[in-house]
């Protein structure tokens, strides 16, 4: 159950803006120098279907996040909560929420898509900070 929840916030992080560093030393980066100071920028939604650090990034696979795969990711590739000593201070309690809801759920019904729930990539849309489906998600218990 972890693997595909961080599977899907890898795919449809639940924030998607900025998280923003300060460059400690001056950077060489293909053509361009950061200079030490300078305020670093940069998309968690564009990192998390970055190809460089995500083969397929695109494809939902949960097995990605396998203890026998896990090795195998960037530490700072996958920030649903952000990281560093900024990181969301909420994420083991959202993280084990939304376990404890979904095993309740799974434990007492069979969830099937509904008829205008989109089958395959999931249209989404930004409201504020936060990404959401546009068409929304109907589920049949």
């Amino acid at each position: 159950m972890e693997c595909v929840l961080n599977e899907t916030m890898r795919l449809y992080p639940p924030v998607i803006t900025f998280v923003s560093r300060e460059c400690l030393q001056d950077y060489k980066y293909k053509d361009i120098t950061i200079p030490k100071g300078s305020t670093v920028n940069f998309s968690t939604y564009y990192m998390h279907h970055d190809p460089d650090y995500w083969p397929e990034p695109e494809k939902f696979d949960p097995l990605r996040f396998s203890p026998e795969r896990k090795h195998e990711i960037h530490p700072s590739s996958w920030q649903p909560f952000g990281s560093g000593p900024r990181n969301c201070i909420g994420m083991r309690f959202a993280l084990f929420e939304a376990k404890m809801a979904l095993a309740k759920i799974l434990m007492k019904y069979r969830l099937e898509p509904g008829s205008n729930t989109e089958i395959g990539k999931l249209t989404t849309e930004c409201k504020i900070l936060t990404q959401t489906p546009k068409n929304g998600v109907y589920v049949k218990l």
